[in-house]
């Protein structure tokens, strides 16, 4: 309703006449007032607040995987931290007997189970960042760990029918797995860093693959070193051991990367 005030020509008296507003004058769609926001303003409701994204470290499951992992190692090497230095001496020694005071015991092969459990999670976690994988956290890092399982029983395998075929001394198989087991238990170390930075700062994640990618092939390339030195004997035994690393460490890893890919392509 509006009020309507109206002055008399001789400005002495007001009247007020009270005027009403009828539908029709009232601005709709498809007349003049074509345009005019009726309803709700949505700019009056304020801008609805964004989730804050929920880190990968934070996950139940993923959190479980990695602390199951640290108990593991730490009740193994509490009471040992000497067989850390074994690993080194199995890496980068090239005796082709074993040590007649080397004492293998249960403890040992204890610590280095743990070592390589904790360095397929630490793989599994930079597997998933790698290929980006649309999968919930758990179940992304869950199958890189299984993948990452299952090349390291290739990798076995492959190693103890190659030494078997190939080796002339009776003790290099036996040494050349242990060089295996030895890289992949201070791969596992030194991938701790980065993986734990994948979890918990994402932002960092371009950096952090790419060093655990750089410690990887440095781990591989100290492997493929003391391979070397135990088969090689002559220029022919060279065209083996060149066929050995396009069969067995190039093609598999090439294989793995691509089915990765694949796979994340069409989740």
């Amino acid at each position: 309703m509006r009020i309507l005030a109206l002055n008399d020509s001789t400005g002495a008296a007001r009247h007020f006449v009270p005027a009403v507003c009828h539908e029709e004058e009232a601005p709709h769609a498809g007349a003049e007032g074509a345009g005019a926001h009726t309803g709700v303003v949505e700019y009056v409701l304020g801008i609805e607040p964004a989730g804050r994204p929920k880190l990968p470290g934070y996950d139940d499951g993923v959190s479980a995987m990695l602390i199951g992992s640290f108990v593991l190692l730490a009740v193994s090497v509490s009471r040992h931290t000497t067989y850390l230095k074994t690993f080194a001496s199995a890496l980068l020694s090239g005796r082709r007997r074993n040590n007649t005071f080397d004492d293998h015991t249960v403890d040992e092969s204890r610590i280095t189970c743990a070592l390589l459990v904790m360095c397929c999670i630490c793989e599994g976690i930079l597997l998933y960042f790698a290929t980006g994988a649309p999968l919930a956290p758990f179940t992304g890092i869950a199958a890189g760990t299984a993948v990452a399982v299952a090349m390291m029983c290739f990798q076995t395998a492959a190693c103890f029918v190659t030494g078997y075929a190939f080796s002339t001394h009776a003790g290099d198989t036996s040494q050349w797995l242990r060089g295996l087991f030895a890289s992949q238990a201070l791969l596992g170390l030194f991938l701790t860093l980065p993986a734990l930075m994948l979890l918990f700062y994402p932002g960092a994640a371009a950096v952090a693959v790419r060093a655990g990618i750089g410690l990887y092939i440095m781990a591989r390339l100290m492997f493929i070193c003391k391979g070397f030195r135990f088969f090689y004997t002559n220029i022919f035994s060279l065209v083996y051991f060149i066929l050995y690393l396009c069969t067995l460490e190039i093609a598999p890893l090439a294989f793995l990367w691509r089915i990765s890919v694949e796979m994340s392509s069409k989740l």
